[in-house]
């Protein structure tokens, strides 16, 4: 799955609803782990690269 969202920057948030844009939190995805493969995130984010470091070996 392509989950495009919530972990956005809320000034470049698009068309998204900002209710909905959340800093990076992986326990946010661990029910969703085995079928997200692709995954949108804001690397500008607090807490955006240890985040994708830990998505990167999950």
């Amino acid at each position: 799955a392509n989950l495009e969202g919530p972990f956005l920057n809320p000034q470049n948030k698009g068309a998204h609803d900002e209710r909905f844009v959340i800093p990076p939190d992986i326990s946010f995805l661990q029910p969703y782990l085995d079928v997200i493969r692709i995954l949108t995130v804001a690397p500008e984010l607090e807490g955006a690269l240890p985040f994708i470091q830990e998505l990167a070996v999950a």
